[in-house]
């Protein structure tokens, strides 16, 4: 109702913990189910819809509260057009416990519809749940 993005999808989240009950390893599948628009931007609307499947094993704890890492986890918003405007919905939630990555699976054809390159090395964090909210949103123009 508000504008944002999000469009019915059937996903699954399977972690493996270890006996601190970190993830050490996690599962993740996930297909659109047909009923949105979940599709990519430029594609014929009677394409097959999105999935991805991938598994990513844990390591060692990272510190995330500086440099790319922080960069690339602290700043979640979600954007929606309502009323003719682009809205920003800042995410709020605590601090993520992150530990480095390795991912051993991936079957997606995502990034190849969307015409980027295959991610040789891509770089994987894996992070213990955390509780997370829309905050007031604003309008960006």
């Amino acid at each position: 109702a508000a504008g944002v993005p999000y469009h019915p999808a059937r996903a699954a989240v399977h972690a493996r913990g270890d006996r601190a009950g970190a993830p050490s390893a996690v599962r993740y599948r996930f297909r659109s189910d047909g009923r949105g628009p979940l599709r990519v931007p430029h594609e014929h609307p009677g394409l097959r819809d999105l999935s991805l499947h991938a598994e990513v094993r844990a390591h060692e704890e990272v510190d995330a509260s500086s440099g790319l890492v922080r960069w690339l986890t602290a700043r979640w918003s979600a954007y929606g057009a309502r009323a003719g405007r682009l809205w920003r919905f800042p995410v709020v939630h605590e601090p993520w416990t992150l530990r480095r990555g390795t991912l051993d699976v991936l079957d997606t054809d995502l990034l190849d519809r969307l015409g980027l390159p295959p991610a040789d090395s891509p770089l994987v964090h894996v992070a213990a749940p955390v509780h997370a909210r829309f905050a007031v949103p604003r309008p960006v123009r």
